[in-house]
């Protein structure tokens, strides 16, 4: 049976297929003891373990590939009202984390003979396997009960000087610590609260609409030094709330740029590298060195890769043969589940690279600038991407229209999905101007 492609169903399916294999495990377990509950049939206890291993291995496998999203989709049942909730969400959160770690270490060293490691997979992240078995069907309970209670009245929307007043108000409210932290947290390019603030600080600010919980911008990079981890950044009433109090709160900015082809081999020993170093071609090469200039000090450059997705450089990907109109190419609602993960909406995007990229990105990032989506080949573009990135005044002044194009479609798009609901919102034009000019 495929696997479902919707991130609560996958898990759902998964953690029943966890408990099925358990269940089958322990409806023969005894059968190999005898009546003190001693193994009397070694070999036939162990082969159970390992079918058992197995059999939850497979099933685990779409906890891997879905978790992620999955606890995004439920992170809003996990409130201070729900604390058994919480604790299974943050559970949930621990082991996740905990299993990709185990696995990149014994990918991390395959050929060390005597490595702790090179045991059955399933039997080194076994209790981070029944831990999902365990707490994900108490998240997915509250999911559904929140999902079948009745709809709460949509409240009116404040008008600028309602909402104006509302901060200023709540700015006498809000403890010292947490409206420090919103402040520290917009002066930096990725919005992101310090990890070592208390977490009561980050419910209180999550609770009330100024953060929220997502992905680290790294994505699903996993190295010794740098573990999975969901991460607390600031929404967008987070950063108009640092405006109001005067902080000098950017956009986040982000330039993607499409892959390339040719491809860098590992070095001796590995079997990846950095997605910053594996696309080789002049033409991708080309499109980074602009995309840094483009961000200089405040923005982040994601890579569009054919197999992976939206990655940051320093993903560790190994190399495919892969083009992004393939039939095993990224998909659409995958782009989706990831730029909804960085939260690339309330970000000024501009898209370097040719038109299938392009479109590949539309439905994920409807509000993408192109500047090249005019040019007539590719030595034209290579041509743009050179003065765009030359240190003159005429490079810094169509850096400056690209972001300024960037800013007007967000802050379109964003105005016509307020339409839509019936609500008022910015006019292009008039989102923050005080963003660097590059």
């Amino acid at each position: 049976m495929p696997t479902p492609t919707d991130p609560i169903d996958a898990v759902s399916t998964a953690v029943r297929g966890i408990q099925q294999a358990m269940a089958d495990w322990n409806a023969v377990s005894d059968s190999f003891c005898d009546r003190d509950g001693q193994v009397v049939d070694t070999g036939g206890w162990e082969s159970g373990i390992v079918t058992r291993d197995l059999a939850a291995w497979r099933h685990f496998r779409a906890v891997l590939e879905h978790g992620v999203p999955f606890l995004l989709l439920t992170k809003d049942v996990a409130r201070p009202t729900t604390p058994d909730v919480t604790h299974a969400h943050r559970t949930l959160v621990a082991t996740l984390s905990s299993a990709h770690r185990t696995l990149h270490a014994m990918i991390d060293s395959p050929h060390e003979e005597d490595h702790p490691l090179r045991e059955n997979v399933a039997a080194e992240i076994w209790h981070e396997i029944v831990s999902w078995a365990e707490h994900a069907p108490l998240v997915l309970d509250a999911r559904r009960r929140a999902e079948a209670a009745p709809p709460k009245a949509a409240l009116p929307r404040p008008t600028r000087a309602e909402r104006t007043a509302l901060v200023r108000t709540a700015a006498g409210r809000m403890p010292d610590v947490a409206h420090a932290a919103v402040l520290a947290a917009a002066a930096q390019p990725e919005h992101l609260l310090d990890k070592r603030l208390h977490q009561r600080t980050l419910d209180y600010l999550i609770e009330r609409g100024m953060a929220q919980v997502r992905p680290l911008p790294d994505g699903h990079r996993i190295t010794r030094d740098h573990q999975f981890a969901l991460a607390v950044h600031l929404t967008e009433a987070g950063r108009q709330y640092a405006l109001e109090q005067g902080a000098r709160a950017l956009p986040r900015r982000a330039v993607v740029v499409a892959c390339g082809s040719r491809k860098a081999a590992p070095a001796p020993g590995a079997t990846t590298v950095p997605a910053g170093d594996l696309y080789t071609g002049s033409y991708h090469r080309a499109l980074r060195r602009t995309a840094e200039v483009l961000t200089g000090d405040w923005g982040t450059v994601y890579i569009l890769s054919a197999q992976a997705g939206l990655v940051p450089t320093d993903r560790l990907l190994a190399p495919y043969d892969l083009r992004i109109t393939d039939p095993r190419a990224v998909t659409g609602e995958q782009l989706r589940h990831q730029a909804a993960a960085l939260d690339l909406e309330h970000a000024d995007v501009i898209f370097l690279g040719g038109g299938k990229y392009a479109r590949a990105l539309a439905s994920a990032v409807p509000h993408r600038a192109m500047p090249l989506a005019g040019t007539r080949g590719m030595g034209e573009q290579l041509q743009l991407l050179k003065h765009a990135r030359a240190d003159t005044d005429d490079g810094l002044q169509l850096r400056t229209a690209w972001w300024a194009q960037a800013d007007f479609i967000r802050t379109r798009q964003a105005a016509s999905r307020a339409a839509n609901f019936g609500r008022p919102a910015a006019l292009p034009g008039t989102a923050d101007r005080s963003a660097p000019r590059r």
